[in-house]
């Protein structure tokens, strides 16, 4: 029904979204290219060069899976930076902070202040 398993060349970076977002939903390490095509019973070339033509590269879609999810968690207020880092992946808080700061140019601190000075609470 979630159309995570049709292999239409259109879908795919979709398809690719929905296995990442699901797997930080779950609380598991986002899975490999590899792993991926083995899940939609594609060769790893083909989804390489797929995503190439949809404009959409793998790790593209990380990166965006990765901030979106670190900027919900942040906006929830209720885990810390090194539980954040740790649930999705990173090394440690340091390669996280990093990376949120290159994705927003801000830091998850304060990223998180902005949200609750701009009005927002945790949790919405």
């Amino acid at each position: 029904p979630c159309g995570v398993f049709e292999t239409t060349v259109t879908d795919l970076p979709h398809q690719v979204s929905a296995l990442l977002y699901a797997a930080v939903r779950q609380g598991e390490r986002l899975p490999s290219q590899e792993h991926i095509a083995v899940t939609l019973e594609i060769p790893l070339s083909t989804l390489r060069r797929q995503l190439h033509r949809a404009g959409r590269p793998f790790r593209q879609l990380r990166e965006e899976c990765l901030q979106e999810s670190a900027s919900h968690m942040l906006r929830r207020g209720d885990l810390g930076v090194a539980e954040i880092a740790q649930r999705l992946g990173f090394s440690d808080a340091g390669a996280f902070r990093r990376a949120f700061h290159r994705w927003t140019g801000l830091s998850p601190t304060a990223y998180a202040g902005a949200r609750e000075w701009a009005g927002g609470q945790p949790g919405n």
